[in-house]
């Protein structure tokens, strides 16, 4: 089949190559607070917003020449930290534990307390052994037990999903270069490595 990606409104860049696996994905939430003291005072903690961002570092090795302007392309096409984009977090954010019918809406998942912190605006990804990518938006999450959360799309999934078909199920990003420049650095003159960090924008989600 093909990538099925949905419900991302009228946001439609992506950035879907896989990383390189033989360095870690670096990720980090940044909060909204503000450190306030006065002289001989104690300081306190001022909270701006309750909401934290998430900030990713991925690396990858481009093969070809090919490979590595794509990238560049795209980096020029979203100048730099102006442009918005989509990105898998490529990280085990979900642990699907029943397989997924054509039809279904609901999906069964591990609990990790995605619950507690569901804002409403996320988009679930899952990338399947084949290459395939299929995106949804989280319409509601709900604690069903100890063990399991259910999952509820906005639409149903276009075709059968075994546990086994799933290499990864993760969140699908908003977001944006942290910088105006990209550093590669060369193995031979067709081989290079990049890394570079996203930045979510969880204000802008459509």
């Amino acid at each position: 089949m093909s990538n099925d990606i949905q419900t991302l409104g009228t946001l439609t860049n992506m950035w879907l190559p896989e990383p390189d696996w033989s360095g870690e994905i670096q990720s980090n939430f940044i909060p909204s607070v503000d450190l306030i003291q006065y002289a001989g005072s104690v300081g306190s903690l001022w909270v701006n917003s309750y909401d934290a961002p998430r900030c990713i570092k991925y690396e990858y090795r481009n093969t070809t020449k090919a490979e590595e302007k794509a990238l560049l392309d795209f980096f020029e096409a979203r100048l730099g930290r102006h442009g918005c984009f989509w990105i898998p977090t490529w990280m085990t954010d979900f642990v699907v534990i029943n397989n997924i019918a054509a039809s279904d809406t609901m999906i069964n998942i591990k609990n990790n307390a995605f619950s507690s912190v569901y804002k409403g605006y996320e988009r679930i990804a899952f990338i399947l052994t084949s290459g395939d990518i299929v995106v949804r938006k989280i319409s509601s999450v709900t604690s069903v037990s100890i063990d399991q959360e259910n999952i509820t799309l906005t639409t149903s999934v276009d075709r059968i999903i075994l546990t086994t078909d799933i290499a990864l199920c993760c969140l699908f990003l908003l977001v944006r270069f942290d910088k105006d420049n990209l550093h590669f650095s060369y193995t031979t003159d067709s081989v290079s490595d990049v890394e570079f960090n996203v930045y979510e924008l969880i204000k802008e989600y459509p």
